[in-house]
């Protein structure tokens, strides 16, 4: 759990080396506050998540090649 927020996170990367660079894999799993109503607020921020996720690996990507 971060200071600017209750929910608890878990993470685990994996990197596999494959031809032609490195396949990265990002498994997070959260549990929100609030029971129920938490999961269903978790359930429409994951889109979000997923796509920060997506662009933060992307700018890495661009900043070990270029």
């Amino acid at each position: 759990m971060t200071e600017a927020s209750p929910v608890t996170i878990h993470g685990r990367w994996t990197l596999r080396p494959r031809i032609g660079g490195t396949e990265v894999e990002l498994a997070v799993t959260s549990q929100p506050p609030a029971g129920g109503l938490g999961n269903i607020v978790a359930k429409g921020n994951e889109g979000i998540v997923r796509g920060r996720s997506g662009a933060a690996l992307d700018r890495r990507q661009g900043e070990q090649e270029g």
